[in-house]
């Protein structure tokens, strides 16, 4: 399936002060930054740039030695008319668009690859970051409602849609008149759900003066690392080597008849959950550990301790997500999930399937490479009385260097 990326760098900066993809940081141009990592993909065919009008000419000059930039155009009034104006510009015969703002110019080679990966099964993409803190809603300083931080995310950019979608969903918009300040906003205007992969705190977006000191700070952080000299990529992809990390997780919990049973982000119905500071998903916090371990990490009580009240009855389907947020961002990828829960009462098996389901969209990776079984202890022991659950996790990841 073909990709081409629209680089959108078409904001006066108003908010910034001046011309934001111009900006040096460290020896490049902030433009420059995200041009590269994403010529660095090799499934993106093209790239097409869309700047301010009185700098067509200069982004052209500087843009010139990468092969993979074949059009650099003038923007339009707002975001969603330089986003179509980029898109028109893709060949026809392309089937998706990778859209991404000037603005992040430290998106990582992994969220590209994961991004394009998921597109590509589910049809979109859209890049998010899951919200730690409490959410509330507000009207005139006063607060009026705690929403639920576990289905509140910041939408990023890439973004991943088909060709045909978007402009269908443009030309829908322009007769509606309608501005949308994201393709994820406008496709969902047209009952489009798109779908969602966990991006990273490092794909920092420069809105305001500050943004660019925590930018520098964050690239000098990376030549202290020696990551800012990057070989050509065919090159360093021959060099490389896949590296395999095994990692093993345990957890158990006692019963505890006033709650309610939670086993791999599913709600089970039993007469009984489990005891725990958080909401005491047994499964999941095997999983937790089993990634933390394999990616040479503290466990999942140095990382959410029970001392904290802001961990009180979390949901872990959100620790999971923050955790793969982490090792996603340290360059791992998944490979291999095996779990077992021992229990005497409830059966796995019914729940099997979405407990499965609900792991792979939360971890952004294909169910096939996710193995659950359910055993019992034969009447022996902690889980043969019937007292609680004990669960297992190992995982295979694998990293690139």
């Amino acid at each position: 399936m073909s990709v081409w990326s629209v680089i959108v760098a078409a904001g006066k900066g108003e908010r910034f002060g001046s011309y934001k993809p111009l900006l040096k940081i460290g020896d490049r141009y902030m433009l420059e930054y995200s041009v590269e990592t994403i010529s660095n993909n090799k499934r993106i065919e093209g790239i097409v740039v869309v700047c301010l009008s009185s700098y067509i000419q200069t982004i052209r000059e500087l843009l010139k030695k990468y092969e993979k930039v074949k059009y650099v155009i003038p923007g339009g009034q707002f975001r969603q008319d330089s986003v179509r104006k980029g898109v028109l510009k893709v060949p026809e015969n392309i089937e998706f668009v990778m859209v991404h703002d000037a603005a992040r110019p430290f998106v990582s080679e992994d969220i590209i690859e994961r991004a394009i990966n998921a597109a590509m099964e589910k049809g979109s993409c859209v890049v998010c970051l899951g919200v730690n803190d409490t959410v509330k809603r507000v009207e005139n300083n006063l607060i009026k409602e705690t929403l639920d931080r576990n289905s509140i995310f910041l939408a990023q950019t890439p973004q991943i849609f088909r060709r045909q979608d978007l402009i269908c969903a443009f030309e829908n918009a322009t007769a509606k008149r309608l501005v949308f300040t994201d393709e994820s906003s406008l496709m969902e205007f047209q009952g489009f759900y798109p779908y969602m992969i966990p991006g990273d705190k490092t794909n920092i977006k420069i809105t305001y003066p500050d943004d660019l000191l925590l930018a520098k700070s964050f690239l000098k952080e990376s030549l202290d690392l020696g990551l800012s000299e990057k070989e050509n990529y065919e090159d360093s992809k021959a060099k490389r080597e896949r590296n395999y990390f095994i990692g093993i997780g345990e957890d158990i919990h006692s019963f505890d008849k006033e709650r309610p049973l939670y086993l791999g982000g599913v709600l089970i119905p039993f007469d009984k959950g489990l005891k725990g500071h958080s909401d005491a998903d047994v499964l999941l916090h095997a999983l937790i550990d089993a990634l933390l371990g394999a990616a040479g990490m503290d466990d999942i009580g140095t990382l959410f301790p029970d001392t904290d009240p802001k961990y009180q009855g979390i949901s872990s389907l959100t620790l999971l997500h923050n955790v793969s947020t982490i090792i996603y961002s340290k360059g791992f990828k998944i490979q291999n999930i095996d779990m077992v829960v021992f229990a005497e009462k409830p059966k796995i098996r019914p729940y099997k399937a979405e407990i499965i389901s609900v792991i792979s969209n939360v971890l952004s990776i294909d169910k096939t490479k996710i193995n659950l079984k359910g055993k019992t202890a034969e009447g022996l022991g902690f889980v043969g009385k019937e007292e609680g659950i004990y669960a297992k996790a190992v995982v295979l990841l694998t990293k690139e260097g």
